[in-house]
């Protein structure tokens, strides 16, 4: 009540707001709060301890979520192994509900990056659930633009039905790359290779390693395209806005020892990849919580900067 969850129309009794009728009807967003109310509570109530524990190392298998549930296997690898059906239920519920937010739609991916300079090229799209409306919606708007889906074969029932909602034309330009494993690798060359909202589930180690070895991968003058979180510093947005980033982090970091990271991280990060990174434009889309960070080689990108 006090939340607004339910509102108290008269003395004496309790009525459903749009809020409750949407987690009472909506699969998805029902998914969302269990997970908020098992899953991330129980992770949370353990933050503490495995922060104690974890200090100064930043190893992703110490986790609030592994010491809460007394369980060392890493969140990621649970949800994605499917060994416990109700965690992998709830939290996949979680992500399409996040996914279905205005400030997380698809169509900021459009608008984010400058696709029509590419010309004829290849991009791969790198995300955890793995999907092919990004994808789609991409060669649909762009016509040289051919797409590789790089993600987890337990996703492929759903990139498959997705996919059949276009034609032919469109889809024959759609390739896929699905691994059974943990780490998501990408074989072949491409000119932009874009990790949508996923590095923010690894801690430092594991995202430089896995960006070290995308640099391999990339064609001459190609681009690392990360769409993920900058979380801002403090006062410099309103409250609310900086209240939910603060709180995604919280998550990232209770689930999986991860890390929502401002500016000065990103810039720590992609210094520490083998290659020569650096960040060559951040851009954030009206509306959209999440900012395309450009990252390129450095002898490509000039002197530089952002």
């Amino acid at each position: 009540m006090t939340s607004g969850v339910f509102c108290e129309p008269q003395p004496g009794r309790i009525a459903h707001t749009p809020t409750s009728l949407l987690l009472a009807n909506d699969p998805d967003f029902a998914a969302w709060a269990r997970s908020v109310a098992t899953v991330k509570y129980e992770a949370s109530s353990a933050l503490a301890k495995s922060s104690a524990s974890c200090w100064g190392d930043h190893q992703p298998a110490v986790s609030g979520f592994n010491l809460g549930f007394e369980n060392p296997v890493h969140f990621q690898e649970l949800f994605r192994s499917g060994s416990d059906p109700k965690l992998s239920r709830d939290f996949g519920g979680f992500l399409k509900a996040t996914q279905r937010i205005y400030a997380n739609d698809s169509m900021h991916v459009l608008n984010g990056f400058d696709w029509a300079s590419l010309g004829r090229a290849t991009v791969v799209d790198m995300a955890r659930p793995a999907s092919a409306r990004v994808s789609a919606q991409l060669i649909k708007k762009f016509n040289d633009l051919e797409m590789v889906i790089v993600g987890q074969s337990e996703f492929e029932p759903l990139i498959k039905s997705e996919l059949a909602n276009f034609p032919a034309d469109l889809t024959s330009r759609i390739a896929s790359q699905l691994s059974k494993g943990p780490v998501l690798e990408f074989d072949g060359k491409a000119d932009v290779i874009m990790i949508r909202h996923l590095l923010h589930h690894f801690p430092e180690q594991a995202a430089v390693r896995m960006l070290s070895n995308l640099v391999t991968k990339l064609k001459p003058n190609g681009v690392i395209l990360i769409v993920d979180l900058v979380m801002p510093k403090p006062g410099t947005t309103n409250s609310y806005d900086e209240a939910l980033l603060r709180t995604r982090d919280l998550i990232h970091t209770e689930l999986s020892n991860g890390e929502t990271r401002d500016l000065e991280s990103w810039d720590a990060l992609i210094s520490k990849v083998r290659g020569g990174l650096e960040i060559s434009e951040i851009k954030r889309p009206v509306g959209s919580d999440l900012s395309f960070i450009k990252v390129q080689v450095a002898q490509q990108n000039g002197v530089g900067g952002h």
